[in-house]
């Protein structure tokens, strides 16, 4: 029996082939945090610089190359998009912005982005620059991501932390990745209670449609899904504060059927019927006036995705 067997971890291999003989050297090769924060340092940091090019691009009126750059360089095909949902967020709600794993805080040149993109095409959806004078607030686990999200973005303010009672308990706007909730939430007082911390809460977010449970997944990190009865608790409890989640048409079963996902918001119904407005009148004008980008900045085009309902009229939580 071995008593010692290490369970899974992270690594990141630099190196080279030769393309002759096949034969691999390697330079160097990181585990755990470090390889996770090296590879995250540089994908985001590539994101983030992607950014400012397609902000330069766009003053030049050079939208092929907004398009170019994007398609070529930002990470994830949905980022414009689930910017723009920030973006429009913080100009109904307010200036302090929060984010669950904000690594080194990327949303700042996406946000800026989408607001050059909107100022330019649409003006009338955006009155005020919700970049000055917007207080940045972050939480991760890595203080190596916390310094380096304020040494990047030292023209504005930006605080970050490791523990969430070092930062103030609620904001105008919050947002997170799905699985980062799958990373840092484990339970359905503490999901309830990151939903309630924005007037505006902005998210996907996947449970499992049986039981809850611990898994891996491609970052190397441990994520829990709640469990269907597990979330239909915190739903309750939203709708206790007054609140409810609105979700775009895309919500439910995933392919395996194992799990359901929804990528919506958490708010007020006032607030939700003015974001929904505001983001369906962006999506129709930038498809009308700018089809080029359009194409390539919009990831899901479907009529489908850009509805918006009651998370209980599209997911069973009985």
């Amino acid at each position: 029996m071995c008593e010692n067997r290490r369970e899974n971890f992270s690594y990141l291999e630099f190196g080279s082939i030769d393309p002759q003989s096949g034969k691999r050297t390697l330079y160097d090769y990181r585990t755990d945090s470090q390889a996770y924060e090296w590879l995250m340092h540089g994908r985001y940091s590539n994101d983030i610089y992607a950014y400012y090019q397609m902000i330069d691009a766009l003053k030049l009126g050079r939208h092929d190359k907004v398009v170019e750059i994007f398609s070529h360089s930002v990470h994830h095909p949905d980022d414009c998009v689930f910017n723009m949902n920030k973006m429009l967020a913080l100009s109904l709600a307010g200036k302090q912005f929060f984010e669950l794993g904000q690594t080194l805080f990327g949303c700042i040149e996406g946000i800026t982005f989408c607001h050059e993109l909107t100022q330019r095409f649409l003006p009338e959806l955006v009155i005020e620059n919700p970049m000055s004078d917007t207080e940045w607030y972050g939480i991760d686990i890595s203080t190596f991501f916390n310094a380096f999200a304020i040494k990047m973005h030292g023209e504005h303010k930006v605080k970050t932390a490791t523990n969430m009672a070092d930062l103030p308990a609620s904001y105008d706007v919050v947002f997170a990745k799905g699985i980062t909730l799958l990373y840092a939430i484990n339970g359905v007082q503490a999901l309830f209670d990151f939903l309630m911390k924005g007037a505006i809460t902005v998210l996907d977010y996947s449970f499992n449609i049986h039981e809850a449970e611990y898994t891996q997944i491609g970052t190397g990190k441990s994520v829990y899904y709640l469990s269907k009865s597990e979330f239909r608790q915190c739903y309750e409890k939203v709708l206790a504060a007054g609140k409810d989640i609105w979700v775009r048409g895309n919500a439910g079963l995933h392919a395996d059927s194992q799990r359901s996902y929804f990528e919506g918001i958490v708010t007020e119904a006032a607030l939700a019927a003015q974001f929904i407005d505001k983001q369906t009148l962006w999506h129709n004008e930038f498809k009308a006036t700018q089809l080029e980008m359009y194409e390539q900045l919009v990831h899901n085009k479907t009529d489908e995705y850009w509805r918006w309902h009651r998370l209980a009229d599209v997911i069973d939580l009985v």
